[in-house]
């Protein structure tokens, strides 16, 4: 009986365990981090109505899922890779200051962004203050490339490529805003 409230007293107070909450999604698993709340970011990433979420077959409680994996689609449409198999991480921190601490942490460097791929937890890292569709998209390629190639292209190469993506999201965004 002991150890049996030694093992919930560990997971309730595990760091993260209390304070997460995950969405699952084709090619998503979603960790939002205490702080960060589904609705909002769902409005700010799909602030243009980019996809048609209820075209899409989301209610409330997969909207967020279901927008990932319609981006995530969007992106293998731009760069002709299509791998339907796929699976990321994406975990979404409340506050740059913590994103730049986790970067700082896990590889010793300082950034600027507001998001990451790294491909040996084959996840994407991301502030929700500066979450926008086109950084996602951009991560994303990251994530498909990495996984395409059996040797991956260069980094330059990688950049222009995921340069591209994160561009022509980005002019999606501004045809529809201007439309």
């Amino acid at each position: 009986m002991r150890l049996h409230v030694v093992i919930f007293l560990l997971v309730l107070l595990w760091p993260g365990a209390a304070f997460c909450r995950d969405l699952e999604g084709k090619y998503f698993t979603i960790r939002l981090e205490n702080g960060v709340e589904e609705k909002e970011l769902l409005a700010k990433l799909n602030r243009v109505s980019l996809f048609q979420l209820d075209a899409l077959g989301s209610s409330d409680e997969n909207a967020l899922a279901v927008f990932m994996d319609a981006l995530y689609l969007e992106v293998c449409d731009q760069l002709d890779i299509h791998i339907y198999d796929m699976k990321i991480t994406l975990n979404v921190l409340p506050k740059r200051e913590e994103f730049r601490a986790l970067i700082k942490a896990k590889f010793g460097k300082d950034t600027d962004s507001s998001a990451c791929y790294v491909h040996n937890d084959k996840a994407i890292y991301a502030a929700d203050e500066g979450i926008r569709p086109g950084v996602l998209a951009h991560e994303i390629s990251h994530a498909i490339l990495m996984r395409y190639f059996v040797v991956p292209p260069p980094e330059k190469l990688q950049e222009i490529m995921c340069g591209y993506v994160e561009y022509s999201i980005n002019k999606k965004i501004n045809n529809v805003v201007q439309n």
